[in-house]
């Protein structure tokens, strides 16, 4: 029975080969597309002050306050004030269900309660009854103003990339309050309450309310290009991916970019090491197996080819990434040309046959 047990595994790593092949060689093509990718900092730096403008066919940047005329609210509980944008985000106490599986494939179903935001239907539960969510008394609610400038140039809210919003503090002095419902809070955000039960202890259909907003903005930075009074997106594709607000001056959002670049890279990295590390363990698993055999052997061949396998992947990501980089700029393809051509020569001479003077 332990021949033909180990006779499945074998087969079915043999079976993984192919698999951990086409990862192995997938980490190359994540790895060219984490290296030869857009810098956007060398993008804003042919951008130039929409004041030196001379058509509108030119790539600029502008710097000044980001705000509006108008005021918003949800229209129910948030008072009209000086927001951009305004996010209502409903979230309703009901009972969940998760699936889990053993080892034989029987299914197993868990039901708790907890606050989620888009609220499970029962009658698509396994065990429906005593299992029952009410329909969520409130729907979540998002708004932006029609028209912002940034100094002094009107921009296209819906096209442009905004900050992340911020957490909105309630107070009575800022929201509407109706009968039953309190402001309550916990360590992230305030909530409008509403429900049979306690915030500590709420109920199946209990709701909780918050908002998030985005306030006007007393010096940001947006790259486009000039229509009239308007900045609009430019029309180069890279360049309409900064068509968007950084907070400060063109060379705080420069330092955001470098950020951004960076860290992406380091990021891509790590996602190409770790697939090429699958890739190398599925590859060798054949050889995993057949260490089982070997009782001695078994455990630590299998912790050896895990460190082997990682070691690979990290040394070789390296080095492709150093190839990558040196190969896609002109200093480093003059490099490699120059090096290419020198052993040429160096071989080609020293094949050459000795010419002997004549006599």
């Amino acid at each position: 029975m332990a021949d033909k047990n180990f006779g499945d595994k074998l087969v079915g790593s043999i079976g993984w080969l192919l698999v951990g092949i086409i990862l192995f060689l997938g980490s190359f093509w994540l790895l060219h597309k984490s290296i030869v990718r857009t810098d956007y900092t060398d993008v804003a730096d042919r951008a130039i002050v929409a004041e030196e403008s001379k058509g509108d066919t030119e790539f600029v940047y502008v710097t000044g306050e980001l705000k509006s005329d108008e005021f918003l609210s949800d229209g129910l509980y948030l008072d009209e004030g000086e927001y951009l944008v305004v996010n209502r985000t409903v979230e309703m106490f009901a009972w969940t269900e998760t699936i889990e599986k053993d080892e034989d494939d029987f299914k197993y179903y868990n039901y708790e309660t907890k606050w989620v935001e888009e609220v499970p239907e029962s009658r698509e539960f396994n065990e429906d009854r005593y299992h029952e969510n009410p329909i969520k008394a409130e729907k979540n609610f998002k708004e932006e103003v029609n028209h912002a400038t940034v100094g002094g140039y009107e921009v296209d809210l819906n096209k442009l990339r905004l900050p992340t919003l911020e957490s909105l503090n309630l107070t009575d002095e800022n929201v509407t309050l109706y009968e039953y419902e309190e402001l309550q809070s916990d360590e992230n955000y305030d909530y409008i309450y509403d429900g049979s039960g306690t915030f500590e202890e709420p109920e199946v259909g209990d709701i909780r309310i918050k908002f998030s907003i985005l306030k006007p903005m007393n010096k940001v930075t947006v790259f486009g290009r000039l229509d009239g009074k308007n900045l609009v997106p430019h029309h180069q594709e890279q360049e309409k991916g900064l068509y968007r607000v950084f907070s400060g001056i063109f060379d705080d959002a420069k330092s955001v970019l470098a950020g951004e670049y960076k860290t992406a890279g380091t990021m891509g990295e790590i996602g190409v090491m770790i697939l090429m590390w699958i890739g190398l363990m599925l590859i060798l698993k054949p050889l995993s197996v057949s260490l089982e055999l070997i009782p001695f052997l078994g455990k630590f061949g299998k912790g050896a080819l895990i460190l082997i396998t990682a070691i690979l992947a990290f040394v070789i990501t390296k080095i492709a990434a150093t190839i990558l980089v040196v190969v896609n700029s002109l200093v480093g393809l003059g490099v490699i040309a120059v090096v290419v051509i020198g052993f040429g020569v160096y071989f080609y001479t020293r094949k050459q046959p000795e010419v002997k003077p004549k006599k």
